[in-house]
């Protein structure tokens, strides 16, 4: 039946409905404001099944834990005057939950803001994302340390693990939380940096490093430099006042080496500009730092056999052919061989006339020879006057075979010549032996290594000797003058 009057005592749940409120039953009684909060009992719970609405006027929900700024278009959640679209704020260390689940066993997401040391340093802002089982990461402000922007893992974002950070003046830290240049990467493994162009496999890469005030590569008048990846050749470049792109190095995927040219055709290749004056054309210049010491290597030519293709010591610059030269030697060629056939020196003029050369069978051939005899160039001039014939007559000429090299060779020998003309012979000690590819290497011991150490030698001076048979004739022709003119 229809309720003619509304009272408490017929109040049930859902006891009285819009079907059974006849017209005029409300009283006028009740009216706008009417009912008050003070009015409700403390456990009376405003519950509907359709959309609750209003039109005007604001709404404060338990002294301002929710409130509706009706006029502002603006909710507080613990504030009374809300100053934004949604403004929440609380008092102490206050985490504002903001979705997902609270439940250790689900994901959330929280906006710190506060002073509570046990979740952060006072002032600290952030925002902590985390998961079940998952890193902890949080975004934010870090008041400990001059107000960074941090991103780090771990409990909050004062104590957690920098993972990249922005301070003040920009600087951007990756690993680091105290970057000492505009960009800081630390890693204590392996450190890496990429750039990767991942559509196309000829695409260009690269990085420039730039001056001047030109945000456009090469326009100023200072030198802008790249280094780029170009098809797979590795370039280092430069412009300046929009000249053109210069290549200076370019490293080839294939091993080749360019300097001053993006096309090498051998393994290094360099190129001299044009323009480039005289007083600064050297094209290859090794230099050591290492004064007068004799202990290290300056520039090695070599092959997977033969160490020293060509080799130039720190001692003073001495140079080797065919081995590592000796600390005494200031240039060493080792023939292929002991063949006639096979030249351990060769030099001719543009005619293709021989001038002067050394086989490996130890011929050597000089097209002309002069010594030179300037009295200009001598000092301590003195003349023989001893008898020289009576020594003369006691050399022995010899033929021989020379081990290794020339065969039916004539001549003296020199323990027999130093008796007679000591000043006539020199000892020399020989380079030392060094092991070859071909020999049959000790363990222990590598290419190159001393195989044997060189021996004494002892040289004969033909042309002093000559000296001597000059004046023995002279000697002989004074006695065939004196029997010719008894």
């Amino acid at each position: 039946m229809a309720l003619d009057k509304i009272t408490t005592g017929i109040i049930n749940d859902d006891a009285v409905t819009a079907a059974k409120i006849v017209a005029g039953a409300v009283e006028a009684d009740i009216r706008d404001d009417a009912i008050t909060g003070a009015k409700l009992a403390n456990d009376i719970a405003i519950t509907t099944t359709g959309a609750l609405t209003g039109t005007t006027g604001d709404f404060n929900w338990d002294s301002n834990t929710l409130v509706v700024d009706s006029s502002a278009s603006r909710v507080g959640i613990g504030t009374a005057s809300p100053g934004s679209i949604l403004d929440i704020r609380g008092t102490g260390a206050t985490y504002q939950f903001l979705s997902g689940n609270s439940n250790d066993n689900d994901t959330y997401i929280y906006l710190y803001t506060g002073s509570d040391s046990s979740s952060g340093a006072t002032g600290d802002t952030f925002l902590m994302m985390a998961g079940n089982g998952q890193t902890t990461w949080n975004m934010g402000r870090d008041a400990s340390d001059s107000g960074k922007l941090k991103f780090t893992t771990g409990s909050n974002i004062s104590s957690g693990t920098a993972r990249m950070t922005i301070d003040t003046s920009g600087s951007v830290g990756i690993g680091t939380a105290s970057p000492a240049t505009k960009l800081h990467i630390v890693d204590t493994s392996a450190p890496i940096l990429r750039i990767h162009h991942d559509t196309d496999s000829s695409a260009t890469s690269a990085i420039q490093l730039m001056r001047g005030a030109n945000d456009t590569f090469g326009a100023d008048a200072y030198t802008d430099w790249q280094i780029k990846n170009e098809g797979g050749e590795l370039l280092f470049q430069y412009e300046a006042n929009s000249g053109g792109v210069q290549t200076v190095l370019d490293l080839m995927y294939d091993g080749k080496v360019g300097i001053g040219t993006d096309n090498p055709s051998a393994q290094l290749h360099a190129v001299l500009d044009s323009g480039t004056t005289r007083a600064s054309s050297t094209i290859l210049k090794v230099q050591s730092e290492h004064g007068n010491a004799n202990d290290y290597t300056l520039f090695r030519i070599l092959n997977s056999e033969e160490p020293n293709i060509m080799w130039v010591g720190g001692n003073h610059g001495n140079i080797g052919m065919g081995r590592g030269n000796s600390d005494n030697i200031k240039l060493y060629i080792e023939g292929q061989g002991n063949s006639s056939s096979d030249y351990a020196f060769f030099c001719e003029n543009s005619d293709n006339t021989n001038l002067l050369y050394v086989r490996d069978d130890g011929y050597m051939y000089a097209q002309n020879a002069w010594n030179t005899s300037d009295r200009r160039r001598k000092e301590n001039i003195s003349y023989i006057t001893d008898d020289i014939l009576p020594k003369i007559e006691n050399l022995k000429f010899a033929k021989f075979d020379m081990i290794g090299a020339l065969k039916n060779c004539y001549g003296f020998i020199a323990q027999d010549v130093e008796t007679l003309f000591p000043d006539c012979i020199d000892d020399t000690k020989m380079p030392d032996v060094l092991y070859k590819a071909s020999d049959d290497i000790p363990e222990g011991k590598e290419i190159g290594d001393v195989k044997e150490e060189g021996e004494e030698q002892k040289n004969l001076n033909y042309n002093y000797l000559f000296s001597h048979l000059v004046k023995a004739v002279q000697e002989l022709s004074a006695k065939v003058t004196a029997l010719e003119n008894a």
